[in-house]
């Protein structure tokens, strides 16, 4: 068998049992209507079982769609159900997990550090992951004291960013449904876990971005920035190997720079 029958098959044995645990209630029958898909999806956001929700609705239209009935999954109540469900999903799941702190940064960068030693290195003589390590030291330190996320900072380009002798000033936006600005921060230089000093340092090790501040560096065929999975990934196992080192590697969406 083939991986796109293997495949295949996995899909068909997971939609026989989403259409099982749908009729598991006797008050639940196919067909459906929308709102006896909605009452189904309340009900699973109830019991905390809100896991591969896309792929349950996208199963219940597989369904329909095959045995010739109308999809109650594209109907608008539905789609707006599921819509607020995965935003107050995502509310729970950042309020169970608080952003770092600064002793949580301090020693993430002190584990990064250790994997870079910028001492008499070049961009030429820098390995792989010592690169990686700078960028993501640079990427931590400006999320934490500006108060972005991880992603905003990946997708900052050379023109949002002003760097000056002892000063750090980014040039953000902020787009909401009826209007889009531009916000500007600025940060002076810090004695310890210094943004700023960061900042230079990648600049000068990293052969000079030309679009992105932080460029992908594995996948050059790709243009585009780095994304934040992946240095929340690099970080992640990074304080996993190194002994002693414990520390909160949440998204940062909350900065000491504005309290």
């Amino acid at each position: 068998m083939n991986r796109s029958a293997l495949n295949s098959r996995r899909e068909e044995l997971y939609s026989q049992g989403v259409i099982q645990h749908y009729l598991q209630s006797p008050q639940r029958n196919l067909p459906a209507l929308p709102y006896e898909v909605c009452i189904y999806l309340a009900e699973c956001y109830a019991c905390g079982n809100v896991r591969l929700l896309k792929s349950k609705l996208l199963a219940i239209g597989r369904w329909h769609t095959e045995n010739g009935f109308p999809d109650p999954t594209e109907c608008r109540s539905v789609i707006q159900l599921t819509q607020l469900i995965r935003a107050l999903t995502e509310l729970k799941a950042n309020a169970l997990q608080p952003p770092p702190t600064i002793s949580d940064v301090k020693c993430i960068t002190d584990v990064l550090q250790q994997y870079f030693h910028p001492t008499g290195a070049t961009p030429q003589t820098l390995t792989f992951h010592q690169k990686l390590a700078c960028r993501n030291r640079a990427i931590w330190l400006i999320a934490f004291w500006f108060g972005l996320s991880t992603s905003d900072v990946c997708r900052l380009r050379t023109r949002d960013v002003h760097l000056d002798q002892n000063s750090l000033t980014i040039t953000t936006k902020w787009i909401d449904d009826q209007s889009e600005a531009k916000f500007s921060f600025r940060l002076t230089c810090l004695p310890v876990i210094c943004p700023v000093s960061a900042l230079e340092v990648w600049l000068k090790n990293s052969n000079g971005p030309v679009d992105y501040l932080f460029p992908r560096t594995t996948r050059k065929s790709l243009v585009g920035p780095i994304s934040s999975r992946s240095v929340h990934a690099y970080v992640k196992r990074l304080i996993a190997a190194t002994p002693g080192a414990s520390a909160n590697t949440s998204d940062q969406h909350y900065s000491l720079y504005f309290f």
